[in-house]
This record gives structure tokens, C-alpha cells and sequence, in this order.
């Protein structure tokens, strides 16, 4: 919370969201009155409950100019314009952070338009795991493997996405099950001129990634 200056009020939405068909677990406690409901871990628990603790959130009765937003300062991963749309991937885990076995992972778009306009790109997602292999994101929510040491290519995520303006969009949900290797998990989500060679990672190439744990 203290990296968010103007925060005044935290909401915790302790449940299991189904909306869009996937599943996310928001649960902080564990509600005993509800058959077959599993126990959350202590530690998601006091994350939330440590992030909160600050008296200016739970004690103090703050007047009206307290509460208004402050100085702010826009991400230094918002690109500058360019003739071709352009985007932001970000991953649930911070870039090189590690997920456990059974944990979910959420990816998401922040698309930008060119300068001057509209613009339209065909969108790629993926991922290469701890195998070698690699793995390509098809929607609504299946990865397909292929091999670009042979020539595969990925197939799109989207085609022919039109960006006018700066939007939001969910690239994927996965949950890491058992049976996925432990390791480094990389993502290369690309941006291309509608019909263009993805392996030629441009004009726009975000790359992150994370380690899952056991």
C-alpha cells in the first residue's frame, strides 16, 4: 500500500469468482459455514492483513482533502507513441518471481494505439517451458505446442485486433497443476502488422516470465 500514496480504502473480496468460465480464488480466511470449502493458506492471509495494517487505513478519520488523490506518476512501461500499435503483458507474478504448485497465474494486455490513430495487429502468446518445448496461446484458454527450430509457427492469440485507444484486455488464466515441469516459465507476447511472421518477434515484443516451485 505504500507504494499507492492516494489509497484510502482496501476492499478484500473473500470468494471464488466464476465469471468468463475461468476460476479465481480471492479468498483471504476460510469461511466454515460453507460444505467442502478447502482452507487457505496462513500466508495469503496475513499478506492482506499486513498490506492493510497502516493506522491511516483502519483507525484515523481522515477529512475530505486527505482523502483526495495526491501527486501521481505514470509507469515508466507505457510506451511512447510509435506508428504501429503497441502493448504491455503483465503476468500475475512479478517478472522472475516463483508460483507454487496448484497456484494460478493471470496474464493481461494493456494495448496502445499508434500515433495519429487506429490501428490493427494480430497477437501472439508464447511461452517456452522448462522442457524446451514451446507452447502458444489459443483462445478461449488451450496452449498448443509447436517447434520453431523447425520452422513451426505459434498460432495467434487474436487476428486482426483493431486498437483505437488504450484498453485492457485478459490474455489468459492458467492454474499449474500437477504434471508441469518445475522451473523458469518464459513469455513472449508479440504484436504484428496483421499477416506478419510472429518469429520475427516485432515491431512489438514483451518478454517475462517466473519460476514455478513444488
Amino acid at each position: 500500500m505504500g507504494e499507492f500514496g492516494f489509497v484510502r480504502l482496501a476492499v478484500i473480496y473473500n470468494d471464488i469468482a466464476t465469471s468468463g468460465g475461468y476460476w479465481c480464488d480471492f479468498r483471504v480466511s476460510r469461511n466454515p459455514n460453507r460444505e467442502g470449502e478447502g482452507p487457505v493458506p496462513w500466508s495469503v492471509t496475513s499478506a492482506y492483513r499486513e498490506a492493510i495494517a497502516d493506522p491511516r487505513f483502519i483507525e484515523e478519520n481522515l477529512p475530505p482533502p486527505a482523502i483526495e488523490p495526491g501527486d501521481f506518476r505514470r509507469s515508466d512501461s507505457i510506451p511512447p507513441a510509435a506508428s504501429h500499435p503497441q502493448h504491455e503483458f503483465w503476468l500475475s507474478p512479478p517478472p522472475g518471481g516463483s508460483v507454487g504448485r496448484g497456484e494460478t497465474v493471470a496474464a493481461a494486455f494493456f494495448l496502445h494505439p499508434p500515433a495519429g490513430g487506429e490501428g490493427t495487429a494480430d497477437a501472439y502468446v508464447a511461452a517456452r517451458i522448462p522442457t524446451g518445448e514451446y507452447y502458444a496461446f489459443v483462445h478461449p484458454g488451450e496452449w498448443r505446442g509447436f517447434d520453431p527450430a523447425r520452422g513451426g509457427r505459434p498460432p495467434a492469440a487474436a487476428r486482426r485486433v483493431k486498437i483505437a485507444r488504450e484498453v485492457r484486455a485478459n490474455a489468459f488464466i492458467q492454474r499449474m497443476d500437477e504434471g508441469l515441469p518445475a522451473g523458469t516459465y518464459t513469455f513472449h507476447s508479440i504484436l504484428v502488422p496483421p499477416g506478419a511472421d510472429p518469429l520475427r518477434l516485432g515491431p512489438d515484443l514483451k518478454t517475462t516470465g517466473f519460476i514455478l516451485t513444488e
